[in-house]
């Protein structure tokens, strides 16, 4: 198996649904589930990938581009607003307790701000960003990387 994401979604189906950090098959939840994951992997994660490009020191200056690097910038910024409005409505992505559903999204949020990604406008993302981090096993799979 590969893909990261394709990874979790099993992990989450495998060993998730009985610790509650993934919602079963038949449950309502799952679909957000799947739709906030891809969310984060597939349109979040291919701008940050945009943004990387055009102003990561690691590549050669013939990839840099400021316009894209503004352009992608401001489409994160839009994007990160349709997470503020979601986590307005609750404390978590799939509600009031933390699911692999938020470490998923978490990553990928956390990962652009190498980047420059701004969290200022979006307080609600950036609070439940450092709730997610400060959980201890997102501090020892930290450690661990």
């Amino acid at each position: 198996m590969f893909e990261a994401l394709a990874i979790m979604q099993w992990l989450g189906e495998a060993y998730g649904v009985k610790r509650g950090l993934w919602p079963a098959a038949n449950d309502p939840a799952r679909l957000t589930a799947l739709a906030w994951s891809t969310w984060a992997y597939v349109t979040y994660g291919t701008v940050v990938v945009r943004l990387q490009f055009a102003t990561s020191e690691r590549l050669g200056s013939e990839f840099h581009n400021s316009a894209q690097a503004e352009l992608a910038r401001k489409e994160l910024q839009q994007l990160l607003s349709l997470l503020e409005a979601r986590l307005s409505e609750q404390k978590y992505l799939l509600g009031e307790a933390y699911s692999l559903v938020d470490l998923i999204v978490c990553g990928v949020v956390a990962y652009s701000l190498f980047f420059g990604t701004p969290l200022e406008s979006h307080p609600r993302v950036n609070a439940w960003l450092q709730a997610c981090q400060s959980r201890p096993a997102f501090q020892v799979g930290m450690a661990a990387a």
